[in-house]
């Protein structure tokens, strides 16, 4: 069982593309790829809270506080909620967005992982919603953390 549980949550992380590359740097959930341009990031407030509550049901959407991107790449809380989930518009500032919503748990663990601790300080499992997708990378038939020579993107859940 415990077996199970480590291989859905890499996979979980393996959405996240460069999620491990950045835990030495010390970055928070929602931080990655904050210097490229244009994407979700560059849309209006509005557009980016549209985006970022597509991430969960509408029954957590709904009391879920909201972070969105600034005019200087930072997240800033739009919305505070009363659920304890908190909902992101992009996590990987690729071409397309992949909004994400998370539980307390879920975003500790996230952000213990960000920064590069040892093991996660959460004591009770997670739950992230991804309801629009995600994806990560492979290069010869392995995944890979990061988009980079001969890697390509590959949509979760697959299409087609």
């Amino acid at each position: 069982m415990k077996r199970k549980w480590m291989i859905w949550m890499l996979s979980a992380l393996i959405s996240f593309g460069g999620a491990v590359a950045l835990a030495e740097e010390g970055h928070k959930m929602g931080e990655m790829g904050m210097t490229a341009k244009g994407g979700i990031r560059s849309k209006s407030k509005e557009e980016q809270i549209k985006v970022a509550l597509s991430a969960a049901p509408a029954e957590i959407a709904k009391d879920a506080t909201v972070k969105v991107y600034g005019a200087d790449g930072k997240l800033i809380e739009v919305r505070k909620g009363t659920n304890g989930f908190v909902c992101y518009p992009d996590i990987s500032n690729l071409s397309e967005p992949d909004p994400i919503c998370n539980d307390t748990a879920a975003e500790q663990w996230f952000n213990d992982l960000l920064s590069g601790k040892e093991r996660p300080t959460n004591t009770s499992p997670g739950v992230s919603y991804m309801a629009q997708g995600g994806w990560h990378f492979e290069k010869e038939g392995t995944i890979v953390m990061a988009d980079g020579p001969g890697a390509k993107k590959v949509q979760e859940p697959p299409t087609g």
